[in-house]
């Protein structure tokens, strides 16, 4: 058989596909940016247009499923709800945090934590899990959540640079230089901290810079003076009040609200 080495090299791609790309590229981001649709599903159908379109092969559009930061995530968010939805943390998590006295404070006991866990904890499942936990203490000590929430999901994806599993980018990232260079000992022997030296002082300055710039970026309403101060209705005033009506069989027929 006349088959050679040409055989394998791919074709050019056409001259309509990269204008199709681009066209469905921006299509894409500006329907996400409308924020009406699930990004889950702007995500797949493009996939599947680009499919269709014969852009990519089967092949390629099921290769990213099979990625072991995509899994490892999945897996993690399947934790992530099952420790809100039992609230083993809350009380480990509330001697964790303590009673801080100042807004630096405050934040320094929430970033030095989560910092540490996004290390060996994906940053997006260890939001997931610490989100509601640190509102609940935010306003048991008399903090707007808004001071310590943001500083929350910096310090997480701070920390998750420190490490390669600590964040899906990272993830993603080692699993193609595995792919693409098989034969390099120092991809193929990548240890757990081979990014700390880089990313730990990276962190550092981060945290550093939101405890210092909190009080210039994050305007005090009023009555909110700092930790202890915040009114009960600046610190609730994301509450909804909702009404429920029991049947018979409810376990919480004949209890009280308390």
């Amino acid at each position: 058989m006349a088959t050679t080495a040409d055989d394998s090299v791919e074709s050019p791609p056409k001259a309509w596909e990269p204008i199709f790309t681009v066209f469905v590229l921006a299509v894409m981001f500006f329907v996400l940016i409308l924020d009406r649709i699930g990004t889950d599903s702007v995500m797949l159908t493009a996939l599947t247009v680009f499919y269709l379109s014969g852009i990519i092969s089967v092949t390629e559009a099921l290769k990213g499923f099979n990625s072991l930061g995509l899994l490892t995530v999945l897996v993690l968010f399947v934790v992530a709800e099952g420790l809100n939805k039992t609230g083993a943390l809350n009380w480990y998590v509330g001697k964790l945090f303590g009673r801080p006295t100042t807004l630096s404070g405050a934040q320094l006991r929430v970033m030095l934590p989560i910092m540490m866990l996004s290390g060996f904890i994906n940053d997006t499942p260890l939001v997931t899990i610490t989100l509601p936990i640190v509102i609940q203490w935010a306003r048991k000590i008399k903090l707007h959540p808004r001071y310590v929430l943001m500083p929350l999901s910096f310090a997480a994806l701070l920390g998750g640079v420190c490490t390669v599993i600590g964040t899906s980018t990272n993830l993603i990232v080692v699993g193609l230089l595995l792919e693409r260079y098989p034969d390099k000992e120092e991809f193929q022997n990548m240890s757990l901290f081979a990014l700390s030296p880089y990313g730990v002082p990276v962190a550092l300055v981060g945290v550093a810079y939101v405890v210092l710039m909190t009080p210039s970026l994050l305007a005090r309403g009023r009555g909110d003076s700092g930790v202890g101060s915040a009114s009960s209705s600046g610190a609730h005033s994301e509450d909804i009040l909702l009404g429920a009506r029991l049947t018979q069989w409810s376990p919480a027929t004949g209890r009280t609200i308390k």
